[in-house]
């Protein structure tokens, strides 16, 4: 396959002018799609490995998994320097052709590195088997280089699919490296090579075919492009604009990776290499979601976070990815901390029941990784590379030096990974401060984040407390399960499929008033819109005003009860349909579509802005905002006016069904409060914001406003609030003073 190069990427000879912006096209398809794409190439990947990992358990002792995690951990730790992370900036060039070069100065940088390590792998070859405690591992150190190189080569290409979206080609280069090694390993096995030996050399295997195939589709791809776009004049310019990842990202890359592999160094110091073998099949199966989700949207979303980092549509993005990913997985957690042990005890067999209590505790780290592996790019793309890598630094060190301490005095494999993951969680936490502060995101969306866990969690440890008291085995997983799996779909249906949860206040109730053909006041006859219009209209300061603004007018089924003259009437409502029935019914009226907090007519001054049952469909946010545009709408002798409000002093008397018509039952009042309150807290209770009078006056204070209140009659959870400028409430009117006094709708409190 070849590119053809179009006459618009070359500069004729001679030409003067700065040349115009190279851009190849780019692979089709929205974010959801291109992460589908990995997912299901990563999903067939680990479903090879998962494969894999169940036979070879089966046919290689633990202490030959361990030789093999020492060697991983040596090439692991020093092929994060393959391409001096120079590959990290191939996705930020707005230019395809400075990026084809950034390509180049990333291979050559894995070049050197790669002759550097040669020398290095010459001298230290025997010093650091004695150091890891088996000589046996010196052998194989000489592929470290090799290993440095292909890595480079791979890590190179994948950003370039990356950047230009040809996400499809690493899905399947993943799906041919796990094949390979799988293939490769139970092949030597069956050859009679030594267990570990075995492992090493399919992964070897593994690791070649992926290079080759990235490499190989690149240069058929995009070779002539790229050897078009070449220009050596420019590589140290590119070299040098960004050396923030030589100089930060590659250190930080060292101490993420480091803080993973040298638990293994660790535990080879206070254990032997059959707990070393334990942990890497623990590590693994945590890994699995994180390397089939988190690796998969990290991938896609470094695209789309360094395109719209200046757009304020990437932090509602990023909450509501993030949120989801709580919801689903965080059920899918506890079930794996109360079943890790069974579960492994059964599938890989009893040998290997040790490392189901270490994936227990080892999966609240990998919650929190999966949760970070779309935003470590954050600091990426915001240039905050060095800040990274001192949060990488101190994170990474106090989790290792925790886990030494641990081990030293625990005498235990179990009590120096359970300190590890605790100081993980800590590190991960604080990391994601940072991350969030960096990117101009709200840092309250993170106390979201941790009520979200605390809903979707909870509950599911407390039910799995209680299924473990009362049996246990396969009884205790099933049921187990079945909690997991009704919780998953109740937590997907509010976060994921219909968004609920993590939708603004805005989106939810446009969802929820989009199929409605009615404003739902009272029964909907004419009797309840007179008996509610009359409630209004009784808190006007005077008879006939003249200028009257509504908002969330609805369909015009109250207008006829409000005595007001259409000419002296506006109304406001976001819904285009309740709009559309409105100017059908009274086509005199001047009604307007739009959102009522933000709705401002700055050129005119209304004596009564009214609202009914529109409040607690206003979050604090909207309802502050509500108040400043109101004020900028009204005069000395104006009043705003908030209409059936629901008391937040009386909701849990209205969740138990205390203003029911008929009385009900103790036992049924408990249930029906249950359930509100858990319809409430997944975000699909459209009965809103409930606020207390104290909660309306202090907002009207501080916008200048002083409140009274009065206790609605047809509905004895809410009330009316009347708000009057301060100027007004001072020295107000005689006629506006007697007018809401004597207000027959019951007693008016001041505050």
């Amino acid at each position: 396959m070849s590119e053809t190069i179009p006459n618009s990427w070359k500069t004729p000879a001679g030409s003067t002018s700065a040349p115009a912006v190279q851009r190849l096209e780019r692979a089709r398809g929205s974010f959801v799609s291109h992460v589908i794409t990995l997912v299901s190439g990563a999903g067939v990947s680990q479903s090879v490995n998962a494969l894999g990992t169940l036979i070879l358990a089966r046919l290689i002792a633990p202490t030959d998994f361990g030789f093999f995690a020492l060697f991983v951990t040596v090439v692991s730790l020093v092929s994060v320097f393959g391409g001096a992370r120079y590959e990290l900036a191939v996705m930020l060039p707005e230019d395809d052709g400075d990026a084809a070069n950034v390509a180049v100065v990333a291979v050559l940088a894995g070049l050197g590195i790669a002759t550097i390590s040669s020398a290095a792998i010459l001298v230290l070859r025997e010093p650091l088997a004695r150091f890891l405690g088996d000589p046996r591992i010196a052998s194989w150190l000489w592929s470290v280089p090799v290993v440095l190189l292909l890595n480079a080569l791979a890590e190179v290409s994948r950003n370039w699919f990356g950047r230009t979206k040809h996400f499809r080609v690493v899905a399947a280069a993943r799906v041919l490296q796990s094949v390979a090694v799988f293939g490769g390993q139970v092949g030597l096995w069956a050859l009679h090579v030594n267990g570990g030996m075995a492992l090493i050399g399919g992964w070897l295997l593994g690791q070649t075919v992926w290079t080759f195939v990235l490499l190989g589709y690149l240069l058929a791809k995009f070779g002539r492009f790229i050897n078009s776009a070449f220009d050596a004049s420019l590589l140290p310019k590119l070299a040098a604009k960004y050396k923030a990842f030589p100089i930060y990202r590659a250190p930080y890359s060292f101490i993420a990776n480091g803080a993973a592999q040298l638990i293994f160094v660790i535990l080879r110091f206070f254990c032997g290499l059959d707990v070393i073998g334990l942990y890497l099949l623990a590590n693994r199966a945590v890994y699995f979601p994180v390397v089939l989700f988190g690796g998969s949207m990290g991938q896609v979303f470094y695209q789309k976070a360094a395109t719209e980092i200046k757009t304020e549509s990437l932090e509602p993005f990023v909450t509501r990815l993030v949120r989801t990913q709580i919801a689903i997985g965080a059920p899918i957690l506890i079930f794996f901390a109360f079943e890790a042990p069974l579960l492994f005890d059964t599938f890989l067999g009893k040998r290997w029941k040790p490392a189901g209590s270490f994936a227990a505790w080892f999966a609240f780290a990998g919650f929190l990784y999966l949760l970070s592996a779309c935003l470590v790019r954050l600091f990426d793309v915001c240039g905050r590379q060095r800040l990274a890598l001192i949060l990488q630094i101190t994170g990474g060190g106090m989790s290792l030096a925790t886990m030494t301490l641990a081990l030293y005095w625990g005498h235990s494999a179990l009590v120096g990974i359970a300190a590890f993951t605790l100081s993980e969680v800590i590190a991960s936490i604080v990391w994601l401060v940072c991350a969030y502060s960096i990117a101009g995101f709200r840092l309250a969306g993170l106390a979201v984040l941790g009520r979200d866990f605390a809903l979707a969690a909870l509950p599911i440890a407390g039910a799995g407390f209680a299924i473990h008291h009362l049996c246990s085995g396969w009884l205790a997983c099933g049921l187990m399960t079945s909690v997991t799996v009704a919780a998953v779909g109740i937590l997907w249906n509010a976060y994921g499929r219909n968004a609920s949860r993590s939708a603004s206040t805005i989106s939810k109730f446009r969802r929820y008033w989009s199929d409605k053909s009615g404003t739902l006041h009272g029964a909907g006859s004419p009797e309840s819109y007179r008996a509610c219009v009359a409630e209004i209209r009784s808190l006007f300061p005077v008879d006939s005003p003249e200028r009257v603004l509504e908002v969330g007018c609805g369909d015009g089924s109250g207008f006829p009860f409000l005595n007001v003259f259409p000419g002296n009437y506006r109304g406001v409502d976001f819904s285009p349909a309740f709009v559309n029935q409105f100017r059908y019914r009274h086509p005199q009226v001047d009604v307007r579509c739009a959102e009522g907090s933000s709705f401002l007519d700055s050129d005119c001054q209304y004596d009564v802005i009214f609202s009914n049952e529109l409040v607690q469909q206003f979050d604090p946010d909207m309802l502050s905002r509500h108040m400043q545009n109101a004020r900028r709408m009204m005069h000395s002798g104006s009043v705003l006016i908030f209409g059936s409000v629901p008391d937040g002093a009386r909701r849990w008397k209205f969740d138990a069904g205390g203003y029911s018509a008929t009385p009900q039952p103790r036992h049924i009042r408990c249930l029906r409060f249950l359930k509100t309150s858990w319809r409430r807290a997944l975000g699909i209770d459209y009965t809103g914001y409930w606020y207390t009078m104290s909660q309306i006056a202090t907002s009207a204070k501080r916008h200048g406003f002083r409140a009274c209140f009065v206790r609605s009659r047809l509905q004895p959870h809410t009330y009316h609030a009347v708000l009057f400028l301060d100027a007004a409430f001072s020295q107000p009117a005689p006629a506006t003073r007697s007018r809401v006094c004597s207000n027959p709708v019951g007693r008016m409190s001041r505050n």
